[in-house]
């Protein structure tokens, strides 16, 4: 492949691959091709180191509490008030003209 990287596709039609799968394809033909019927798999994941585990333990945490989060009522507040500060950002006129729309619809409407 001479350090390139190919879409799997595109390496069936180089001749690279002999054909498209994933790792329990490859594991399934390397059995045939060693004539095993008989085989166990066993995936060996690393350990979490002590940071990824409290990250995932503060990314579950989180998850169980979003969704309290997002029917509070400070928090709605919170979210229209970005929206209202990301529309002021935008009036950024030197002569300080701007006009507001009172019949259209979006952030610039009344």
């Amino acid at each position: 492949a001479q350090g390139r990287v190919w879409t799997g596709t595109k390496a069936l039609e180089l001749g690279l691959v002999d054909e498209i799968g994933g790792l329990d394809e490859a594991i399934q033909a390397a059995a045939e091709l060693a004539g095993i019927t008989d085989y166990a798999i066993w995936r060996v994941e690393p350990e979490a180191s002590r940071r990824q585990q409290i990250l995932e333990a503060l990314t579950a945490e989180i998850r169980t509490l979003a969704p309290a989060v997002k029917r509070d009522p400070i928090t709605q507040h919170w979210r229209a008030m970005q929206s209202e500060v990301r529309t002021l950002t935008r009036f950024n006129d030197p002569q300080k003209a701007y006009v507001i729309c009172e019949t259209c619809p979006g952030p610039l409407a009344r």
